[in-house]
């Protein structure tokens, strides 16, 4: 399972979706970038904002990361986040561009898109207090999951 070597799964591009207890205390949530580092999860973003606002009232928080195709692998995460604001959370957004983006994209996020958002750069730590996961490729055929991921592709078959 990913629970007992997650690291490999979680040093890929794929996108995050965090979860937060919201002021009024429904749940709310927002995909991310992250990274996973040293047992802990690494997400950026500004302050202040509904996320930063809300995790400073209540620190429990919840990551979910998918693979984006098939057979659909995830880790949940339920942990405690905490917020820091400083040049480490700009180092994590350069990081997180070039990781999602690529070079030249990565270059241009950073360059143009970066500049517009309003606020200071924050740094969201994760620890996990408790993780799960599925892995559902364990099983299949590797033939036939080349064929799914290919037919998904295609109108009218997927």
């Amino acid at each position: 399972m990913l629970q007992e070597n997650p690291g490999r799964f979680l040093g890929r591009p794929n996108i995050a979706v965090l979860t937060w207890v919201a002021a009024a205390g429904e749940p709310a949530a927002t995909p991310v970038w992250y990274r996973y580092r040293d047992g802990k999860f690494l997400v950026h973003t500004v302050h202040p904002s509904a996320k930063t606002r809300a995790i400073g009232r209540n620190a429990n928080v919840c990551l979910c990361v998918q693979d984006p195709e098939p057979p659909y692998r995830y880790v949940t995460v339920w942990g405690e986040a905490k917020i820091s604001i400083g040049p480490a959370a700009y180092a994590l957004e350069e990081e997180l561009a070039y990781h999602y983006l690529g070079r030249l994209g990565g270059r241009y996020y950073l360059r143009n898109v970066v500049p517009t958002v309003k606020g200071e750069h924050a740094l969201i730590e994760i620890t996990p207090a408790r993780m799960s996961s599925l892995d559902g490729s364990e099983g299949i055929n590797p033939l036939a999951l080349a064929l799914m991921k290919t037919l998904r592709k295609v109108p009218g078959l997927g």
